[in-house]
């Protein structure tokens, strides 16, 4: 299933490139930014194209009394990753 953003390639091929440098290893990327910008479009379509790439790709957003610090559900799923 192909998930089609404009104007983004360069951006998603870059983060890809980054989070793919050491496929053995589990990475982390936090996004943030002021509402609107399309943090979330951007996630979802460099989601997309690593899990097409083969990654598994874990995502959490926040609820709004955590939208500050980090999500904990996320946290805690990273942590399960990394002790696995």
């Amino acid at each position: 299933m192909a998930m089609d953003v404009i104007g983004l390639d360069r951006e998603l091929d870059a983060i890809a490139r980054h989070l793919g440098r050491t496929p053995d290893q589990p990475h982390v990327m936090v996004v943030a930014g002021e509402r609107g910008m399309g943090e979330t479009t951007r996630c979802r379509a460099a989601a997309h194209r690593l899990r097409e790439r083969g990654a598994t790709v874990l995502s959490s957003v926040p609820a709004a009394a955590e939208s500050v610090v980090p999500s904990r559900s996320a946290l805690k799923r990273v942590a399960q990753v990394v002790d696995a």
